[in-house]
Formats: C-alpha cells, structure tokens, sequence
C-alpha cells in the first residue's frame, strides 16, 4: 500500500516524523463534536442513493457492491475533503476513484505465493506498467481536487482543512502537499472499503432474513420519526448474492 498511500497515517512507521505529525493534527477532525457535523453530508449522501434505486423500474437489478463504494466514497469525500465525487450522477467512477480503484486492482495482482512468480512475471511487469500509469493520474486528479479546496480549506473543521492548516504543537511544523495527498489516498482507501463491504454483507443477511429486516424497519421508523418513514415498499431478496432487486 505504500506505493498509494507513501508515509499516511496506515502506511507509515511509526518511527517516521509524518505518522505523529499527522496523528497530532488530524485528533481533532476525529472528535465526538466533528463527527456530529458531518452527519447533514452523511444524509445528503445516503438519499442520493435512495432516491437513484427510488427511480429505478421493478425489474431492474441493483449492484449493491457498487452502490455501496460509491456510498462510502462519495461520504468521505464530502466530509473529510468537501469534495463531491457525484458518483451517482453519472455511469462509471470519479476519474480520481477509478485511477484510486486501479491502482489498488493492480496492486493486488502484484502479490503472490513465490511459486507463483514462475509464469506470473510478464503480468507482474504489466501490473508494474498499469501502476505507474494510474499513480500519475492519481497525483494529477489528486493536484486538482487539492487546489480546489485550498481557499475553502480555511476555517473548515474537516480532515482537508485540519492538513492544510493545522500545526502540530510538538513541533510547530504543517504537514506538507506530498503528505497530504497521501493522507487523502489513505482516508479514501482504508475508510470506503471495511465500511462498503460491511454494508453489502449486511444487506444480503437482512435479505436472508426477512424477519431481522422487519424489525430493522421498525427501528428506523422510531428512531428518525415518520419524516423519515420508508414510504416505498420494502427490498425483497430475489436471489442468493449481494445484488437484489426491488420489490
């Protein structure tokens, strides 16, 4: 992961000046009151994904895997960097998520059982190719999104304005651009996956159990108020893997 994210905070030694430089800086986007201020762009995210699969016909099937990265994308982008990818808005990925995504596909094609490396060495040099390639796009889309947010970075409590502007009190010194764009990489890689696959998973067990999912309705109808009450029918499980379709 070091080729993506370099010395982020996930990525570098702990012996490394940057880990403790950003642990110090970025504490307090991380904070109770933080968090409860991000929660307005975490809704605005999750109703674009309700009303995208609101529109979508009877019979028309939903790739929940990919709604679920973008979902988890998209949030990150918005609260840590007042970004928006707009996934969906449009077909495929952000250029900066597909080159992100890529890179990280490629990676993983990089690593092997040493047996492996026996008619594995042509597709490592491609793989190698592909990265380079990705990581210059990346750096490119990363420049873009980082200079669109400079000026509004300032007097914003998210994690992009916490590394433009906050100083680390031990040694007086700011986190520097190549750093934060590895900071960025690494918010965006360690935060969007767990959190993606965790809700997939969780939508196919509710599919399985039809009974949990009752409940689960009843919960939120509680908890948000009938504001919020799901005024569609509910999901129903149409076959055993992660992608369903609507009732």
């Amino acid at each position: 992961m070091r080729a993506v994210a370099g010395d982020g905070l996930f990525t570098a030694d702990t012996s490394e000046p940057n880990w403790s430089k950003a642990h110090n800086i970025l504490m307090q986007p991380f904070g109770n009151r933080a968090m409860q201020s991000y929660h307005p762009s975490m809704l605005d995210i999750a109703e674009q994904l309700v009303k995208k699969w609101e529109r979508l016909n009877a019979d028309e099937e939903i790739d929940v895997v990919h709604d679920m990265t973008a979902l988890t994308l998209d949030t990150i982008g918005l609260c840590g960097f007042d970004y928006r990818f707009n996934s969906f808005y449009r077909r495929d990925y952000h250029p900066f998520v597909e080159s992100l995504v890529r890179s990280l596909e490629t990676i993983m094609m990089i690593r092997g059982l040493p047996l492996e490396n026996l008619w594995m060495q042509k597709r490592r040099k491609d793989a190698r190719r592909r990265r380079r390639l990705h990581e210059q796009d990346g750096r490119r889309d990363r420049r873009r999104a980082a200079r669109s947010n400079a000026d509004a970075a300032e007097g914003k409590k998210d994690m992009l304005g916490a590394m433009m502007t906050g100083v680390d009190r031990a040694t007086g010194e700011q986190l520097d651009d190549v750093n934060i764009r590895y900071q960025i990489n690494t918010f965006l890689i360690a935060g969007h996956e767990t959190t993606s696959g965790l809700l997939s998973c969780t939508i196919y067990a509710l599919l399985k159990h039809p009974d949990v999912l009752k409940k689960a309705y009843e919960e939120v109808d509680r908890v948000l108020g009938a504001r919020h009450q799901c005024t569609s029918r509910p999901i129903s499980r149409s076959r055993s893997s992660p992608t369903s379709r609507r009732s």
